[in-house]
């Protein structure tokens, strides 16, 4: 694998903050070449055809360093994650949950822009069992469940549902919508743009 300085860094700097369990699967998510491959060809299709930001390896380690971090600060403040919570998993457990999104959660780059959480999901699944077998017990089936779910849904969640198309996010945030029609959009985050409770 060739992985520049920068990522190289920040694997180093995320092990450090790890153990036990979390540890584990992230060391073989670091070592997965194709993990590599995939992130690696997100941030081509996200930079050179897409003309977006980095959205490959640096990116996806940025963001699990802050997720760490926000996780070690809810977690030191004595904030229960979901899986405490539900009494079906630890703290540590949830960990390796949401690390597997965040180092996962843009592959779907590789494909397209436009729903990529989807297809994160689906591209993330092979490696998110790889992991599970790997850190759990063949037969911890509830514990496996709870985690394959918490990954999923971080990958799922990384993108905001609402009511507020994306042509009109596109159109508002590129500018185009206040000088094209002399006016300015409307906030995406307004009540009446998010999706209806259930």
């Amino acid at each position: 694998m060739n992985k520049s300085v920068k990522q190289i860094q920040l694997e180093e700097r995320i092990l450090k903050m790890l153990e036990g369990k979390p540890l584990q699967a992230m060391q073989l998510l670091f070592e997965d070449p194709e993990i590599q491959a995939l992130q690696e060809y997100a941030n081509i299709v996200s930079i050179k055809r897409l003309g977006y930001n980095d959205h490959g390896p640096v990116h996806m380690r940025k963001a699990t360093l802050n997720t760490i971090t926000m996780f070690h600060l809810l977690h030191e403040a004595g904030i229960k994650m979901n899986l405490e919570k539900e009494r079906v998993g630890s703290a540590e457990d949830s960990l390796v949950g949401v690390i597997m999104a965040s180092l996962m959660h843009d592959m779907g780059m590789t494909i397209a822009r436009d729903s990529h959480e989807f297809l994160s999901i689906q591209i993330a699944t092979p490696f998110i069992e790889k992991v599970l077998a790997a850190v759990y017990k063949d037969d911890d089936y509830n514990l496996k469940a709870a985690v394959r779910s918490i990954a999923i849904e971080g990958i799922f969640g990384h993108m905001p549902p609402t009511r507020f198309t994306r042509w009109k996010r596109d159109w508002c945030s590129s500018g185009m919508a206040a000088t094209m029609e002399k006016r300015p959009c409307p906030n995406p985050h307004d009540p009446i743009f998010q999706s209806p409770s259930r």
